[in-house]
């Protein structure tokens, strides 16, 4: 493990009982409007948040799913994103390895154990890092994110479950390094706008 992603995970005795980790805003030559609801409280129950749960795969990846619900919405936070988030059982991946340019994310894990599947972008390297319960991770967003695109896996044992937030910024790109792909985002009174385009169609500025 290099040093610097040895500073991002860290080893924790504490025992607490999962976007899009990442986030997902959109679909090939698709844009969506996400518009931002009112919260109707500011307390989220615990059986309120479990059959809240829904099933999200990756349009990019359908065999990349989890189980997760947004905390931060339903109490309408817009400044930041929080999610719960469980991947089944079955070495299933939560999303596609990822990094923001803009935005930053972390994780907490609830329980089990996993992978935290690790792409450095700028070297064209994968690895799988060992997570469990206890254990946080943070990614900044911006240019040194390259080497941390990031996704979960769950293990043959059990499924991994996780806390996840990060930042709402303006404007973000989702840069898919395995999938030569960009998410580009933008956000605009309480609206979410999101197209992906393939890394072929960004073109320098002159």
């Amino acid at each position: 493990m290099s040093s610097l992603l040895g500073k991002q995970l860290l080893r924790s005795s504490v025992r607490v009982a999962a976007f899009p980790s990442s986030t997902y805003r959109g679909s090939p030559s698709l844009v969506r409007h996400l518009s931002a609801k009112a919260p109707s409280t500011f307390l989220l129950p615990s059986n309120t948040i479990s059959s809240s749960l829904k099933p999200v795969s990756h349009p990019l990846d359908p065999t990349a799913h989890r189980l997760t619900v947004s905390l931060g919405d339903a109490v309408g936070l817009t400044q930041q994103g929080i999610h719960l988030t469980r991947i089944p059982t079955g070495e299933t991946r939560s999303t596609i390895p990822h990094w923001h340019s803009a935005e930053e994310e972390w994780f907490y894990i609830l329980e089990g154990k996993g992978y935290a599947v690790i792409i450095d972008d700028t070297e064209g390297t994968q690895r799988e890092v060992e997570v469990e319960k206890g254990d946080f991770l943070g990614f900044p967003g911006g240019f040194e994110a390259r080497k941390f695109a990031h996704a979960f896996r769950s293990s043959k044992e059990g499924e991994l479950v996780y806390l996840c937030g990060g930042t709402r910024v303006d404007t973000d790109t989702v840069h898919y390094p395995d999938k030569d792909k960009v998410l580009l985002i933008h956000r605009r009174d309480g609206k979410t706008q999101g197209i992906l385009v393939g890394d072929a169609n960004l073109k320098p500025m002159s």
